[in-house]
């Protein structure tokens, strides 16, 4: 199969919880590979527990991707985390939300039943701006076999006059935000910070 699916997340310290959901995780790979016949790929699994998820039956190996970038946040709140910003950066803040506002966007969280044409063709507009050229039906299959499976997540929408103008597809996962795709209508935004 192709396309970018969402990994395995495995983030515990307790042995007792990481042996639970081990046991857990090889009973899932064990029924998926009986129904589907398909490799199983385990991503996102935190440096300190890949010997443990690689030593579960169905996982043959681990190799070990590296860190990108990780930010240390010492608060939890999005408050918290406004108010630790320097000075300038959080006038210059506000200053954006009050414009993004005054456009009068509707923004909401949707299911992505119904928006599957909608959403392939923003994110066509997004990828052809950096120069990937895949058609629309590419990312309408796409999205149309995401809306049919058991979890196909939620979407940010963003809408100007009824037309969804912006989206961000996202899971929600071990209380944070896991954004997949976005995509915009360039020519519909306002400019706004969007």
């Amino acid at each position: 199969r192709r396309g970018y699916r969402t990994g395995i997340m495995i983030a515990t310290d307790d042995d007792h919880e990481r042996q639970f959901i081990g046991c857990e995780f090889s009973r899932a790979i064990g029924d998926f590979i009986a129904r589907h016949g398909n490799p199983v790929y385990a991503l996102y699994v935190p440096e300190g527990s890949l010997a443990a998820a690689v030593s579960i039956p169905g996982c043959r190996s681990g190799v070990r991707i590296g860190t990108e970038a990780y930010i240390s946040l010492r608060t939890r709140s999005y408050s918290d985390r406004i108010a630790a910003l320097p000075s300038a950066r959080r006038q210059n803040m506000r200053r954006e939300r009050r414009c993004f506002l005054d456009v009068g966007y509707d923004i909401a969280v949707e299911s992505p039943r119904g928006l599957e044409l909608d959403m392939a063709r923003l994110l066509t507009n997004l990828e052809g701006k950096y120069g990937i050229d895949n058609p629309v039906e590419f990312y309408a299959d796409y999205y149309e076999r995401l809306a049919r499976s058991n979890d196909p997540g939620h979407v940010l929408t963003c809408r100007k006059d009824g037309a969804l103008v912006g989206f961000c597809h996202f899971y929600v996962f071990a209380n944070q935000v896991w954004c997949r795709t976005v995509g915009f209508d360039y020519e519909k935004l306002s400019g706004a910070f969007e």
